[in-house]
């Protein structure tokens, strides 16, 4: 009789319903509120895949925002939530950095239609970039830094070799 009670409880556990006590995740497309993107690339023009990046409000620029990596083509986005500066540093694994700074206006906040670009305002601070990411630019800087480099070296041999006689 025994061995009846226990086969009838596992039948009736087995085929009743169970409720999981656990959470779960969803996602959803948030299509109302304007995202900031960036896309990151080396001087040749060569995509930067899965650089780090790290993203810092006006309000705590100690503290990052939001920390995350580009995608497979350099890209990376994100939803600011105040106007004012913010600032996105990409470092890639090879040593390479770059910081872009730009301000984020309540006009741009306040647009819910992400193609109407009209209402969009972001400036970016862009003054040093095209010097610093001009190829012919570091290449003049590099061969006069060895250059001076070269005639650091002869003034000093030959002061040393002036004062041995």
């Amino acid at each position: 009789m025994h061995k009846l009670y226990i086969a009838f409880f596992f039948l009736i556990h087995i085929f009743t319903p169970h409720t999981a006590l656990s959470h779960s995740a969803k996602g959803h497309i948030i299509s109302s509120k304007p995202s900031v993107s960036l896309h990151f690339c080396y001087s040749t023009g060569e995509k930067i895949p899965y650089a780090n990046i790290a993203v810092y409000s006006p309000l705590n620029s100690m503290v990052e925002y939001q920390n995350a990596r580009t995608d497979q083509s350099g890209c990376f986005s994100f939803i600011p939530n105040t106007p004012g500066k913010w600032t996105v540093i990409m470092q890639d694994s090879i040593g390479h950095r770059t910081e872009s700074t730009f301000n984020i206006t309540e006009n741009f906040l306040n647009c819910q239609n992400q193609h109407d670009k009209s209402h969009m305002a972001i400036k970016q601070n862009n003054s040093l970039d095209s010097i610093q990411s001009s190829l012919w630019f570091r290449s003049i800087f590099g061969i006069s830094l060895i250059f001076n480099i070269f005639i650091g070296i002869f003034i000093f041999l030959k002061r040393k070799n002036k004062n041995a006689h």
